[in-house]
């Protein structure tokens, strides 16, 4: 059996150092399959005070995620996408565009997307905060601002593509995503987490805990192993199970 390709995707102003707790507990479990966990970095400062260069947009970071998979997971035929806060919008952002580009064949190796604590209807909390704090209108904080207009077009283009989707075609593709929210969590709480998606569910943790269990009893913990688990068995897309990423950029 191929192993399964884990790649994490970490939030706003943070770094793939948000997920070693996570992953240290997934290194040495005896219940899961084969594995290879892959850390996807893209810059998410506060600020940037060089004229020169730029805090990427979510529609950048979705293409680089792109270009990723590609170069870097290339070879994988059995990839979980896991997400920590902005990350799962990145994520979701990354499917839409590939359902625009009618590429939706690029989505074969993907076997579930699992995101914790995404902000789907945005982050209100400390919003004015965050606004007197970021005066440089930091691109990826305003794409957490509630109600986005982004977000919402982006959810519409999940709904109907991927979440009701009916065939593997070029613009629908259908991909189990669950979304975890934090019992906890006060700055995206679980009707906002959970959102649009009907797999998934409410786990022990607050925004930050949620992604940093202690122990493999840990319910996050156990989420996301079930859902690895689940993905090791997925068949998939029958037609394209033999295909990886290099390959299906080709064709």
């Amino acid at each position: 059996m191929d192993p399964v390709d884990v790649v994490f995707v970490h939030g706003l102003f943070s770094s793939p150092r948000a997920w070693e707790p996570m992953a240290e507990l997934l290194a040495g479990d005896p219940d899961l399959p084969a594995l290879r966990t892959h850390f996807f970095p893209y810059d998410s400062r506060v600020v940037r005070l060089r004229p020169d260069r730029r805090i990427p947009h979510l529609n950048d970071i979705a293409d680089r995620l792109r270009t990723y998979l590609r170069d870097d997971v290339g070879t994988a035929t059995r990839i979980v996408l896991v997400s920590h806060s902005q990350g799962g919008l990145v994520i979701q952002r990354f499917l839409a565009r590939t359902l625009t580009r009618a590429a939706g064949y690029e989505l074969a190796p993907i076997r579930r997307v699992v995101m914790f604590a995404c902000p789907n209807s945005g982050a209100e909390f400390a919003r004015s905060l965050r606004r007197l704090a970021i005066p440089w209108r930091n691109p990826q904080e305003r794409e957490l601002r509630p109600l986005q207009e982004t977000i919402i077009e982006t959810h519409r283009a999940l709904d109907r593509g991927i979440l009701n989707a009916h065939a593997y075609g070029p613009n629908e593709w259908p991909l189990h995503i669950a979304a975890y929210a934090g019992i906890t969590d006060n700055i995206v709480p679980p009707i906002n987490a959970n959102g649009l998606f009907r797999a998934g569910g409410v786990v022990d943790g607050d925004h930050f805990s949620v992604i940093r269990p202690k122990t493999r009893a840990d319910s996050s913990y156990l989420a996301l192993r079930n859902e690895i688990v689940s993905a090791a068995t997925d068949p998939g897309p029958v037609s394209y199970t033999h295909l990886t990423l290099p390959t299906i950029l080709r064709v």
